[in-house]
């Protein structure tokens, strides 16, 4: 039944006037399907597009929070260290770890150093 239905199809198709006509169909609506398919494929590329965009805002937003939480931990880490250099602490560092202290007059040796010009 499909056969004989496809049969008589093909003989209305190989028909010189109908073949004729279709070619004249599609060739004055080539330039219509040519604008349909460019249409479909700009409308992909915009979506994509946009999606690049938006992967790309979140990305930075991302980094702009690293920067913000690596700006306030070297802000944390500079006042540790001006604390711990201090003059006062390394010196009660200095005294009770180490046991050093301040020489007496009796421990200091000078020594003169002659210049040979």
């Amino acid at each position: 039944m499909l056969a004989s239905w496809f049969l008589r199809r093909w003989k209305r198709i190989s028909d010189k006037a109908l073949f004729n006509e279709i070619t004249k169909d599609i060739r004055e609506g080539f330039f219509s399907y040519i604008l349909l398919v460019m249409v479909v494929f700009t409308a992909f590329a915009i979506i994509y597009v946009t999606h690049l965009g938006r992967n790309l805002t979140s990305e930075i937003e991302k980094t702009s929070d690293r920067v913000g939480e690596l700006d306030t931990e070297k802000r944390h880490l500079v006042l540790e260290i001006s604390t711990l250099g201090e003059y006062n602490r390394v010196g009660l560092i200095v005294q009770s770890e180490l046991g050093m202290r301040i020489p007496s007059n009796e421990d200091i040796i000078m020594l003169k150093i002659k210049h040979e010009n």
